[in-house]
């Protein structure tokens, strides 16, 4: 169990979700969630899809995963301890849905 004064972490890696490599240049976003001064921060992930925050206070916090050409995802993650929250990002499809032909 955790004292008041200590400290967690939350990381994770970020993958495509069909290939399963690692994607970098990711911006994930993070937010306390329920207190009146949340905590905000923001990360890049590496080059092995890797991302990190930490000096957190234990708590619950939004993730918000965005890169280009994948759909963005979120997790909500209560961080009472050092957590790992990895992430798995749909591409977004380029192709228009095949139209329906007339009768």
């Amino acid at each position: 169990m955790l004292t008041s004064t200590e400290k967690v972490s939350i990381e994770g890696e970020i993958t495509d979700e069909i290939t399963n490599k690692a994607i970098s240049g990711a911006t994930v976003r993070l937010t306390e969630l329920f207190v009146t001064n949340p905590t905000e921060g923001l990360s890049v992930s590496d080059s092995n899809g890797k991302y990190s925050f930490s000096g957190l206070e234990p708590g619950y916090y939004l993730v918000r995963v965005v890169a280009t050409g994948y759909q963005t995802a979120y997790a909500i993650v209560s961080a009472t301890a050092d957590t790992t929250e990895n992430f798995e990002l749909k591409p977004i499809s380029g192709e228009s849905p095949t139209p329906i032909p007339a009768d």
